[in-house]
């Protein structure tokens, strides 16, 4: 997707998410972020529009949120591995490949 696609998809995400009636933002005052360029400038304004104020995340931290880092990680390792299991197929020399569901 070019730039300007992410940005009309996530200023679309925050109208949905500042609804008056039933938006998620209602009576939140912050909106913590990482340093992702989908959260554009005029994302961030227009969050501030809707009353909310946005929170950059400091860059290259990775680790201020551990415990979450490390509950993605054991579902990765332990839950989805073992829950799908995808496998290929490689045809031609790789020039084809076929996927399928494996049992686990």
């Amino acid at each position: 997707m070019a730039r300007a696609a992410y940005e009309k998809w996530m200023l679309q995400v925050l109208r949905n998410l500042a609804d008056v009636l039933d938006g998620f933002l209602l009576g939140k005052t912050h909106l913590i972020m990482d340093r992702d360029p989908i959260f554009t400038a005029g994302f961030r304004a227009m969050l501030r529009r809707a009353g909310a104020k946005p929170v950059r995340l400091p860059s290259r931290s990775p680790n201020l949120n551990a415990f979450i880092e490390r509950f993605l990680r054991s579902i990765k390792e332990e839950c989805l591995d073992r829950v799908i299991r995808l496998v290929r197929r490689e045809r031609l020399g790789g020039l084809l490949n076929y996927y399928y569901r494996e049992a686990a």
